[in-house]
């Protein structure tokens, strides 16, 4: 059945991703549900107990078939050009799992995520469906009043769209992918619990990138507030200092507050992430060497104590790493200048370098911004030049 695979610009198939429009790929759902309920074996890894899952590949879709062409929604920006076509599918399927099986209490799990995460208007499920929405942005950085607003609005669109409670998919990893300053963000947390207690029925928290020595108390707070968003947070951090961190609690305690306050507090232009709004809107260079200074004073109060000295030596590589990146980024020294020179006849655009401005341009390569490879070579060699 080539055709319940996407269909690519070029004609061919992408065995990869599925293509929600096409009949067959409903119709195959619903054989491989058949085939379990008879004991027969099914080929499709959609079914887990009385769940039905709605999850494509971990790519944006991009089918070209006509079907989803005429459902694409060019509008519907980075978030919601594809959710027409999956909303349509997985309403076509809870009503046909409805009909069928009435009696075996199925429920579709749908993960609206990537270019079909926004709610789409005209859609009303038939009651089994749950949606297991992507919090696209990282939950950290929820702390951005517009980003706040515009999850909470898909939420409620999607509470709508279902009539249940939905579960949350959040990133702790974002957007600590793309930074070390060691942030903590507990009251934002909070504050999406105290708001959705009665919308979400719970988080799968995805995270990575030694999350729990840079991040550990945030985290913590995240467990404790998904079963009570009035977890008294202030308190618990106030105790995690006192018993973590003993005779070195005073400077760890500013020093954490600062890891909150600067984060959650800081306000970036159009809420938009990059290193100016991490170095100096949230943690300018002085509010950084604050945090050294507390982490040294920390260090020394507890020379004589081994186990607070182990317990600062497990979160000490992040804030290092952390400090380290600050004064790169005050100094200069983590990046290159990208030289545009003044040149009097501008160059022919014509996709050719072959001008002789284009020679005397200083060319610079790029190099892996994120993960384990950062800083490394790029994995396609790429120069960049500008005039």
């Amino acid at each position: 059945r080539p055709e319940v695979f996407q269909l690519k610009r070029d004609g061919t198939r992408d065995w990869n991703v599925l293509c929600y429009s096409n009949p067959k790929t409903l119709e195959t759902y619903l054989e491989q549900i058949q085939n379990f309920l008879d004991g027969k074996p099914y080929r499709l890894g959609i079914l887990n107990g009385k769940a039905i899952t709605v999850s494509p590949a971990d790519v944006e879709l991009a089918c070209y078939c006509p079907e989803c062409r005429a459902a694409w929604d060019p509008e519907g920006g980075a978030l919601g050009t594809a959710s027409k076509i999956m909303a349509s599918f997985t309403d076509k399927l809870a009503r046909a799992i409805k009909a069928r099986w009435p009696d075996h209490d199925f429920t579709v799990i749908f993960l609206p995520y990537l270019n079909y995460t926004k709610a789409p208007s005209g859609f009303r499920f038939p009651g089994n469906v749950e949606v297991q929405l992507c919090g696209m942005p990282g939950l950290a950085l929820y702390k951005e009043p517009a980003i706040f607003a515009a999850e909470q609005t898909n939420i409620d669109a999607w509470l709508a769209i279902t009539g249940r409670k939905i579960q949350n998919w959040h990133y702790s990893v974002w957007p600590a992918h793309k930074t070390k300053a060691a942030y903590q963000y507990p009251h934002v947390i909070q504050r999406f619990y105290r708001e959705n207690r009665n919308k979400t029925v719970g988080t799968f928290i995805n995270g990575e990138f030694n999350h729990w020595p840079r991040q550990h108390i945030s985290l913590y707070i995240w467990m404790k507030c998904l079963w009570n968003p009035d977890f008294p947070v202030d308190a618990a951090i106030e105790t995690f200092c006192q018993r973590l961190f003993g005779p070195a609690a005073s400077p760890m305690r500013e020093l954490i507050g600062l890891q909150i306050s600067r984060w959650e507090e800081s306000r970036w232009p159009e809420g938009r992430f990059s290193p100016r709004a991490i170095y100096e809107i949230s943690f300018p260079r002085d509010i950084v060497q604050r945090m050294e200074a507390l982490f040294a004073q920390a260090r020394e109060a507890a020379q004589n104590d081994p186990l607070v000295t182990k317990r600062l030596d497990y979160i000490a590589p992040d804030l290092l790493a952390f400090f380290e990146e600050s004064k790169q980024f005050a100094e200069g020294t983590g990046f290159t200048p990208l030289l545009l020179q003044k040149i009097g006849d501008p160059p022919h655009l014509d996709g050719k370098l072959d001008d002789e401005v284009w020679q005397r341009a200083q060319p610079v390569s790029f190099v892996t911004a994120t993960g384990p490879n950062r800083g490394k070579p790029a994995k396609y060699p790429t120069t960049l030049r500008g005039l």
